[in-house]
């Protein structure tokens, strides 16, 4: 087995940028063992502690074509999770996530930032008490995330962030994106609104779909984590 995994050969897809076709990318079985085991290793032990088991659903509606889905999927397997897969409908996802109550969902920031959109879009059209609850309680748990504290059992959560989360099935333990930049502002939102971290990626199918990642607790934004623990990053100067 460990002699074939080193050999064996997976062809994935990726898109290099809009002026180029997307290409086939073959990857061995061992860079995706690395990865998936890399995921692993950097959010469960110390000091993170962020435990998987079989009590975790995956909720699947990206492309199993990008790296992205698949490595995903493969982490939710090895450790003893399940996987749903939605309708096949768009306009229907957050009718399948509401169904399924998954506990890992992976958005790109497309969707990150149109439900950021929605959500203050509706709070508009409330009255003046609403507006303003939900402006404090905004304004509140900023404050919290900005000084390091991601706490989800506060009054402002019961009051007001209670509602978004249980539009994502209310069993939801971490959100993950990845494949385009997310404002800081969005960033923010989406920690404090959803119930649960949020984790950014940065990288391309070659390198096992992230060369970066953001730790499951960390507050900050406008960057996208240190090095993968499967990859090597090489920093070259902007100047050059």
């Amino acid at each position: 087995m460990r002699k074939n995994a080193k050999k064996r050969r997976r062809t994935e897809r990726k898109g290099d940028n809009r002026e180029e076709k997307p290409k086939g990318v073959q990857l061995s079985h061992r860079s995706l063992l690395a990865a998936m085991a890399g995921l692993y290793v950097q959010w469960v032990p110390p000091p993170n502690r962020f435990q998987f088991g079989v009590h975790d659903v995956y909720f699947s509606f990206l492309s199993l074509a990008h790296i992205y889905e698949h490595l995903m999927q493969t982490f939710t397997m090895y450790v003893g999770g399940r996987i749903g897969i939605y309708s096949g409908e768009v306009s229907k996802l957050l009718s399948d996530i509401k169904i399924l109550q998954p506990t890992i969902v992976s958005l790109v920031p497309r969707l990150l930032n149109k439900f950021h959109d929605h959500i203050h879009a509706e709070i508009s059209k409330k009255n003046v008490l609403v507006r303003t609850l939900f402006a404090h309680a905004k304004e509140m748990k900023l404050r919290m995330l900005h000084k390091g504290i991601q706490r989800y059992d506060t009054i402002w959560d019961k009051l007001v962030f209670k509602q978004i989360h249980n539009q994502f099935g209310g069993r939801l333990r971490m959100l993950t994106t990845g494949g385009a930049p997310v404002t800081p502002a969005v960033m923010d939102f989406t920690r404090i609104a959803y119930g649960c971290p949020l984790i950014e990626g940065y990288g391309q199918t070659e390198c096992g779909a992230a060369a970066t990642l953001n730790l499951p607790f960390d507050c900050t934004s406008g960057h996208v984590g240190g090095p993968a623990p499967w990859a090597q990053v090489c920093p070259k100067s902007c100047l050059v």
